[in-house]
């Protein structure tokens, strides 16, 4: 019997982890041979993988799903050496602090609508004042 190339075959995960991280409604999938990855490597990795939609300078939230499903929050490499141990698949979500991706997105897109705006928000903003 001949074997199939498109059988799956499982990949060998010892010393390896597989990490799902979502940012915003786009998701990725990365397997990493270090399963001692810093939180520094990580930001760097989560830069490569969104590439185009975070930059160094983003203020981000990395958070992890528990055993428990809540979203636990990686705040440093030891957090993350933890969330590491509890599964050999990693789900992480990405959060900006700073603008978000879609924000940042429509201001690229259209930066005079934009102005517009934020002067319609200014100016409905003085009218509260003026009548309260």
């Amino acid at each position: 019997m001949d074997s199939d190339k498109s059988t799956f075959q499982p990949i060998d995960l010892v010393g390896k982890v597989i990490i799902k991280v979502q940012l915003g409604d786009d998701i990725r999938k990365v397997l990493i041979h270090n399963e001692s990855i810093t939180y520094d490597e990580l930001l760097l990795m989560m830069q490569r993988i969104f590439n185009g939609k975070l930059t160094a300078n983003d203020d981000l939230t990395i958070k992890y799903k528990d055993e428990d499903g809540d979203l636990v929050t990686v705040f440093d490499s030891q957090d993350l050496s933890f969330a590491l141990q509890t599964s050999r698949v990693l789900k992480l979500q990405v959060f900006m602090n700073n603008l978000s991706y879609q924000e940042r997105l429509k201001s690229k897109l259209n930066p005079d609508e934009l102005k517009k705006t934020i002067a319609r928000n200014k100016r409905c903003c003085d009218m509260v004042i003026r009548y309260n």
